[in-house]
This record gives C-alpha cells, sequence and structure tokens, in this order.
C-alpha cells in the first residue's frame, strides 16, 4: 500500500524539507544529515527505507547548489543499539555473513569528520561508514547485500585506518565549532 511507502519515506523527506526551510535564511557552519548505507546498497524488501535514505544523499547536492552547507553520512549496522540490541537472531546471522557492525567511537569520528567537510563543493561531504565486512569477501561466508555489487570494488580493498583518540576527535571537534578552550 502507497500509505506504507509514505509511512517511512514520509519523516526523513518532509523533516529535510522543514529543516532546510527553517534554516535557509541561517548562515549554518554545517547541515548534517544522518542515512544508511541502504540507499546505496540497497535492502532486499525495503525500497522505501532505501529511497529515502537516497533522497538525503541526493539533498546534500541540491543544498551544495544553493551555496549552502550540507553533509551526509550513510552509516552501517550500529552494535549495541537499535536493531542489535532488539533481534539477536538477526544480528547472529548477520555477523556469521561477515557484516561489520560499528561502534560509538566509528560514529563520533565520522560526525567530527562531516562536520568538517559540510562546505559546498566538498567532495568528503557524503561518505558512507561500514562497508567492510569482517571476513575476506572472497570467502564464501560472506555475504553482504552488496558483495556482486560492481559499485562496491574498491570498497573490497579499503583497509580501515588506526582510529583517533578521544582526544583528537575533540580537538578535531573544537577546531570545526571554533572552540579554543576544552
Amino acid at each position: 500500500m502507497f500509505s506504507d511507502w509514505e509511512t517511512c519515506v514520509e519523516p526523513k523527506v518532509k523533516g529535510t524539507w522543514n529543516l532546510h526551510h527553517a534554516l535557509s535564511a541561517s548562515s549554518l557552519d554545517f547541515f548534517l544529515l544522518f542515512s544508511s548505507i541502504c540507499g546505496i546498497t540497497g535492502q532486499w524488501g525495503q525500497a522505501n527505507y532505501n529511497s529515502a535514505n537516497s533522497f538525503l544523499d541526493a539533498f546534500v547536492k541540491y543544498r551544495h547548489g544553493q551555496g549552502l552547507t550540507a553533509s551526509v553520512i550513510d552509516i552501517g549496522f550500529m552494535g549495541g543499539v537499535g536493531m542489535a540490541t532488539e533481534n539477536s537472531a538477526l544480528v547472529r546471522n548477520l555477523k556469521k555473513s561477515g557484516y561489520y557492525f560499528l561502534s560509538e567511537p566509528d560514529l563520533i569520528d565520522a560526525l567530527a569528520i562531516s562536520i568538517m567537510h559540510s562546505r559546498p563543493g566538498d567532495k568528503k561531504s557524503h561518505f558512507a561508514l561500514g562497508i567492510t565486512t569482517t571476513k575476506p569477501i572472497t570467502a564464501s561466508s560472506c555475504r553482504p547485500a552488496w558483495k556482486k555489487d560492481a559499485r562496491m570494488l574498491e570498497a573490497h580493498k579499503f583497509i580501515p585506518p588506526k582510529a583517533p583518540t578521544v582526544e583528537e576527535v575533540e580537538n578535531l571537534l573544537n577546531d570545526a565549532l571554533g572552540n579554543t578552550s576544552n
């Protein structure tokens, strides 16, 4: 039913437009949107959710075209919160299939990066977090939804860098926000 589609899509689409209109006259240092990697990779049976997240990705380009700040983080599976705490059988199956679960520090690091890259035209204003696996991608037991997607070829080669320390993240955030005191 179309009402099922709207139930999923409207909060992201209308909410984003409402924020955009309410803040368009403001000079913002950043305008950050949270999306899902499903907008890029897709998720079976979730066309409405995938579409809503694709809209958020495209909205960053729209705002940049208007000369306004915007950035988006396409977030993968988060461990220890939300769905991961509600459906242990699903989490177990996803882990068995090689899916990588993000931690809170992963998301906080992404926030710092996204805030710093929100200016119009910044090519780092849109990135996906968590398109990696815990198993070699060539393993038969590694079965993420995006495994055979040719667009993800570079993600197969990615090795995450060493995570920054809490102090480094705090310094990045302070620099981005113009705070000189800690």
